[in-house]
Formats: structure tokens, sequence, C-alpha cells
């Protein structure tokens, strides 16, 4: 386990070097003179004698943090425990990344306009459902909504009274759960 990720690490470390293939210049016009492509100095993995599993797996150990590496080392974890982990915490951050923005936009009743037509798609909370699997979804990047928050939505604030169609409301057409159908609002 310690050689590949010592591997890992030199595969990192010449990435920027290491040649990908041959680096022709696709095929040559018909009459031109055949040009020969130097090759470049750092091997390639075939020439390594590595397939490209093999360098992926390598790269990913010598990515991971020194604590967690000797975790998987001893046993404690294993190698998809930590790769798992390590993509669970880059969700996380992008999460809080974009709950930062979102804290950071103005509010729409704010603005004070109004909308001749709503479409409704927000993020909601999975776990109103009800469904504690979740059918193997993934947490989503972004703050959800819960059912209570949906129903408070102001899209009475928000829809104009007398536009030339009236005022047409609702949620996307992906509402498939009975959550989302009962949020639906639709006025004329």
């Amino acid at each position: 386990m310690r050689a590949e990720i010592r591997m890992g690490e030199m595969l990192l470390a010449t990435k920027p070097k290491r040649a990908k293939g041959s680096r022709g210049r696709g095929r040559p016009r018909k009459g031109a003179p055949s040009v020969v492509v130097p090759k470049e100095s750092a091997p390639t993995l075939e020439e390594l004698g590595v397939t490209w599993n093999e360098s992926s797996e390598a790269q990913t150990l010598a990515a991971l943090p020194a604590d967690v590496q000797e975790e998987v080392i001893s046993g404690a974890k294993t190698v998809k425990q930590a790769k798992r982990e390590k993509r669970e915490e880059k969700r996380e951050q992008r999460r809080q990344e974009n709950a930062a923005k979102a804290e950071q936009a103005p509010d729409i009743l704010s603005v004070g306009a109004k909308f001749a037509t709503i479409l409704i798609d927000p993020p909601w909370d999975w776990g109103d459902e009800g469904d504690v699997n979740q059918l193997g979804r993934a947490k989503p990047d972004y703050h959800t909504m819960s059912y209570e928050s949906l129903l408070a939505l102001p899209v009475g604030d928000l829809a104009c009274v007398d536009g030339p169609a009236g005022c047409v409301g609702g949620m996307s057409e992906s509402a498939s759960t009975a959550a989302e159908r009962r949020c639906s609002m639709y006025s004329r």
C-alpha cells in the first residue's frame, strides 16, 4: 500500500510533464510532406508498465491526507470509504459555498416586481417524502427547503392581479411526489 501511495506521489509530481500518448497533429493532408513529431521526454503510462486504472488509484491514494492514508494502510478504512469521505467533503464545501451565495442574493419581494407567469421548481427537502433510502440519490449540493417553507412561499405577493392573460403559477412538470403536488398552486 505504501508503495502504491509513493507511486501516486511520483505520478502526481510528473503529471504536467508526462506524455499523453502520441502527440501528432492529426492526419496529414494529401500530398503534404510527412513530419516526425519528436517524442516527449517523459514516458507514457504504457511505457512505465502502469495501467490507467492503477495510475488513477495510486494518485487518488496519494492525494488523501496523511492521517487517512495511515487509516487505509492499517485497515481501519477501505480505499472506497476514504474516497467516498473525500467526495462528501468536497460536496459539503460546495453546499456551503452555494448557501453563502444564496444568503447574499437580494430578497425578491424587495424588488417589487409582479409576474404574469410564475413557474416554481424549488429545491425541496427529500426528507419530507418519508423515504429514508431516497432510492440511492446523493444529498444535493444546494440548500433545500422544507415542506412548510414551500407552503409559505409568497406566490400571491409576486403574482400580477390584472394581466392580459391573467395569472398562472405552478410547480415544474417534474412534480413526482405528493408533497410537490400538494404545493402546486394554480390561479387564473
